[in-house]
């Protein structure tokens, strides 16, 4: 019986190649896409999962209140603290320290920059990151160990296999006080599912060496191994239960400097599971990998969309195949078959188009993820298929397009006996237009969706930045760098004639800045970036002074910053010029403000412009080389510095960049939003395109003989052309009409997500539903244009 099913499904697709063949295709970009989509989204979802603690493993985090009752995520605290939560928590089996930074190590000629992390010796037996090679016990026992990746080993010695010849061998660190290190482990690379990344583990004492960015309790993350995941509250109450003694005089500290809440719940501890870190970034200073839970959301809404768009596709083409098929029905009903045999044979039908359309999915998927992964930055391949959670979800794509078919099956079988021979046909067709009318609208969305997102990113890359970025390169200096070696690198690069200025700074435009919370006169306070600068950074960067002057190097007595306008404005200070921040920031230190710069945008402008001091006080060590040259002189330039660089630091290879590259690097996450809905957007119209032709095919086919008799009686080609494209064009018409609200109400308020925005406007709304009312004209067009001109004598032939 089964394979009499088999039989007459494959038959009947046969019978209709060409509308299956768009049945099938279609469902078939579905598959691609929900597979895509579902993959990436199950891969974020089981980041760091492979640790076999992951739900035991938790990061301290505190939540405080300020002085203006506003409540902040904090993740770095006081390193010291880690010994005292493992002795002071019954629950804590281990406990480990974590700090990272890019640094360049040394072996022999050979010089690499990694990314170190700095832990404590527990680290490898707290986290799953298999060894190589060492023990993990003991390889991070000694100060003067380091362990690092196969990838990592290779860079540096060449060496592919064999790693255990590596043992022993010495790595050169110029930035740590013992400079030479002993390797004792070698790590299977990193996963790309850890939020955990890093090439070297070195001993946590060593980071003493480094550059330490700063919060108001610490500059560390501390993880701590709980022995059951029901004991994590336990753990988090013991620790708020005694908040005094571990952060009591620094909450005495801030409350007295004014920046922190008097309220007795000014800060209580949070200890967040580590599979729970990559998908919650909302703490201050984040470090580790995470990703927006929005965009997951998103790109989670597409794929139901292409699904439904698909489905209503397989739908109405179904419906409008039922029509021709009412009297094969009523004949096999008349002659007596039972509705389950009816049910089955059509249930085969629909599970054979579903077989074939996820095999030729997961084909496509496949072969585009190369493409995928270069266009979305995602990190996809085909053995992402063959997890469990994908192959679940492949299995309820298949039964979602089976229960989905049954509505037509069902309605295929409530037909009568004798309710075919006698009509011939079947009212559905307010039900397949529905579908169409939906589909267009969807599509119609999209399409306005995807020119508002592309204006909104064109507008932040052209609005004025309130700087000339144009004609400036970065140089990304060493931590080696010392301040004489620094004095003379820029000695050397200003002695050229194609060198304009030259400016220095701790940041780059890209990598944030310090955060202070200055006291303001009546008990207020402004929370402020700061940024260290030297030479001619104004200049350089074409700043506006609006008051006052440049920083003067020479005083010391105390130290002169700059401040934008966004600072004079939030502080209220009426005459800023000479005005004494009363607030012991660095060493005793105080601050006059010694002039105004017009605001600019150090962040990117998706993000609102921002209270900003410029110092050349020493908060920050100098990372950064920002050098303008003249006009026509890039090439003499970029030879110029490249051949300055040898001299002064031979040993590593010179980091040059281009300022106007990092600006538009900064608006990564907006560009991968764009090119998801324009991908969606072109998906859609393909489905609702082929849907749009195969339905009117169908149609023309079922009043071959209506356009015949028309003819005969003397009907033009153009009148019967114009009578069929019109209602087609009503139909996308009425789904502009609807898409119109639709969308403008999600365009805006996607758009109040940005302080800079774009303007919403009408042409935007016209030009997508001519691009949708030309779409609609050339699929239908051909068709009908076929049919109109058709010889009546063919279609009437056998009447």
């Amino acid at each position: 019986m089964f394979g009499t099913f088999i039989k007459t499904a494959i038959r009947q697709l046969l019978s209709n190649r060409l509308v299956f063949t768009i049945d099938i295709l279609v469902i078939s970009v579905m598959v691609t896409c929900c597979l895509l989509i579902g993959v990436q989204v199950i891969k974020q979802y089981n980041f760091d999962q492979f640790h076999t603690k992951a739900d035991r493993i938790v990061r301290v985090d505190y939540i405080y209140k300020d002085s203006q009752n506003r409540y902040h995520d904090e993740g770095l605290m006081e390193h010291s603290y880690y010994d005292d939560f493992r002795e002071d928590l019954p629950q804590v089996i281990n406990s480990t320290r974590y700090r990272s930074c890019w640094e360049w190590i040394k072996q022999e000629d050979n010089s690499i920059k990694v990314k170190l992390a700095f832990v404590d010796s527990a680290f490898l037996e707290m986290f799953d990151f298999r060894l190589l090679e060492g023990d993990k016990s003991s390889v991070l026992d000694d100060p003067n160990n380091i362990v690092m990746t196969s990838s990592t080993a290779e860079k540096l010695t060449g060496v592919k296999e064999n790693f255990a010849q590596l043992i022993g061998q010495i790595i050169t660190l110029p930035n740590t006080e013992q400079k030479e290190f002993t390797i004792t482990g070698i790590l299977q690379n990193v996963s790309d599912q850890s939020s955990l990344d890093f090439d070297v583990l070195l001993s946590y004492p060593h980071s003493a060496w480094y550059p330490r960015s700063t919060s108001g309790m610490g500059d560390t993350y501390v993880f701590l191994e709980i022995d059951q995941v029901t004991n994590i509250q336990n753990a988090e109450d013991g620790i708020n239960g005694s908040v005094d003694n571990y952060f009591g005089e620094k909450i005495s500290e801030g409350v007295e400097a004014g920046y922190l809440s008097p309220d007795q719940d000014v800060l209580r501890f949070d200890l967040r599971p580590l599979s729970s870190l990559y998908l919650d970034n909302s703490v201050s200073h984040h470090y580790l990998k995470s990703t927006d839970v929005k965009e997951l959301t998103m790109i989670r809404y597409v794929a139901i969309i292409i699904f439904i768009l698909a489905i209503l596709n397989h739908l109405t083409l179904n419906l409008s195949l039922s029509v021709r098929r009412t009297g094969e029905l009523t004949i096999k009903r008349v002659i007596g078959a039972r509705k389950i045999n009816l049910f089955y044979q059509f249930l085969t039908e629909a599970g054979l188009v579903g077989l074939l359309s996820i095999a030729i999915g997961i084909i496509i998927f496949s072969w585009s993820t190369p493409w995928v992964n270069t266009w979305y930055g995602w990190e996809l391949n085909f053995k992402d298929l063959l997890a469990p959670q994908s192959i679940i979800l492949t299995g309820l794509i298949f039964v979602g397009i089976l229960i989905l078919s049954c509505i037509t099956l069902f309605m295929k079988l409530v037909v009568k006996p004798g309710f075919g021979l006698r009509s011939g046909k079947i009212e559905r067709a307010r039900l397949s237009t529905g579908f169409t009318v939906f589909q267009y609208c969807i599509s119609f969305i999209l399409i306005t969706s995807a020119i508002f997102v592309f204006r909104q990113l064109e507008f932040m890359r052209t609005k004025e930045l309130g700087f000339n970025e144009e004609g400036v390169m970065v140089i990304g200096l060493p931590d080696s760098f010392s301040e004489e070696l620094r004095g003379r690198f820029k000695d050397l690069l200003t002695n050229h004639s194609s060198i304009q200025s030259i400016a220095t700074s701790d940041r780059d435009f890209v990598f944030g800045s310090q955060t202070w919370d200055m006291p303001l006169p009546g008990g207020r306070e402004i929370k402020t970036r700061a940024i260290r600068i030297e030479n001619e950074y104004v200049k350089t960067l074409g700043l506006t002074l609006l008051e006052g002057s440049d920083l003067d190097p020479d005083r010391v007595d105390q130290p002169e910053i700059l401040v934008n306008e966004a600072f004079v404005k939030q502080s209220g200070i009426e005459n800023p010029i000479g005005h004494i921040i009363d607030h012991e920031i660095i060493d005793g230190t105080k601050f006059v403000i010694g002039g105004v710069v017009k605001d600019f945008h150090f962040d990117a402008v998706s993000q609102s412009i921002k209270p900003l001091v410029l110092t050349n006080a020493h908060i920050n060590g100098i990372w950064n080389v920002f050098v303008r040259y003249n006009e026509g002189r890039l090439e003499d330039a970029r030879l110029h510095i490249e051949s300055v660089w040898k001299e002064v630091e031979p040993t590593l290879p010179l980091r040059l960049s281009f300022m106007d590259e990092k600006m538009d690097s900064r608006y990564k996450k907006e560009e991968r939003f764009g090119r998801v809905i324009t991908s969606a957007s072109i998906v859609a119209i393909l489905i609702t395109a082929f849907g749009l032709f195969s339905l009117s095919m169908i149609t023309l086919t079922t009043r071959i003989k209506e356009i015949g008799i028309r003819k005969a009686n003397g009907a033009q080609s153009l009148d019967i052309y114009s009578q069929f494209v019109k209602k087609y064009f009503k139909w996308v018409l009425i789904s502009i009409a609807i898409g119109i609200p639709v969308s403008w109400y999600l365009m805006d308020t996607w758009l109040q997500n940005f302080p800079y925005r774009t303007s919403i406007d009408w042409w935007v709304f016209a030009l997508a539903g001519l691009m949708a009312l030309g779409i609609a004209l050339l699929t239908v067009s051909w068709q009908s244009w076929k049919a109109a001109t058709r010889n009546p004598v063919e279609a009437l032939r056998y009447e």
